[in-house]
């Protein structure tokens, strides 16, 4: 598998000191908010498409990707849910709709 060719790359010649604190620093490189996003992306399906999907969120599925503009890294995930949700719909616009097939069966997965 790929992550083990990786992982075996990276201890054979491991970073530096100052690569390893710049990606230990999940606030400061984006990681935490990009799980954040994704959670919210897993909870609401089709909130960062750009579109009316209040109705629709619980009947397109979800999908993640990196297409996100340079809102992601300042957005605020803490406070009020609907608040949050008001906000990521205006300041997250990806246009991904979620996914077209949904993880309900065994097939599902397949799709992914």
């Amino acid at each position: 598998n790929n992550a083990k060719k990786y992982y075996n790359q990276l201890k054979q010649a491991p970073p530096s000191e100052e690569v390893c604190q710049c990606v230990a620093d999940v606030e400061e490189n984006g990681v935490m908010a990009a799980l954040q996003l994704l959670a919210l992306k897993i909870k609401y399906p089709g909130i960062t498409s750009g579109e009316d999907t209040a109705l629709k969120w619980y009947n397109i599925g979800y999908s993640f990707g990196f297409g996100q503009s340079g809102n992601l890294k300042d957005f605020d995930f803490e406070g009020d849910e609907d608040d949050v949700l008001r906000r990521a719909k205006e300041q997250l616009v990806d246009g991904d709709e979620g996914m077209a097939k949904h993880l309900e069966e065994e097939g599902g997965w397949e799709y992914w």
